[in-house]
């Protein structure tokens, strides 16, 4: 017989730092940093009731610890860059 309950506790700590450098000299850099670090008690993402996933079955402490969604660094980076020219069709080749 499997018991099925939903006693997860998270806990989830980030630190995030960006950088952004409006378009200047034709040039937009966007820039970000985060840390995070996600802890709870023996979550398992699973669509249907599964059988037992506990490590020992008649308690839920041994189970706390990193969650299977931490994602501790991650860094996103952008840029655009804009010409500063502008080129001019074909048009004096084709007419002839």
């Amino acid at each position: 017989m499997s018991e099925v309950f939903s006693g997860i506790t998270s806990n989830y700590n980030a630190l995030s730092v960006q950088l952004n450098r409006r378009m200047s000299r034709h040039v937009q850099f966007l820039g970000s940093y985060t840390w995070s670090h996600s802890l709870d008690f023996g979550q398992n993402a699973s669509t249907f009731s599964d059988t037992n996933d506990l490590l020992v079955p008649n308690s839920i402490r041994p189970e706390y610890g990193n969650s299977i969604f931490n994602v501790p660094n991650r860094v996103v980076a952008s840029a655009i860059i804009e010409t500063p020219w502008h080129a001019g069709g074909c048009s004096g080749l084709f007419d002839q």
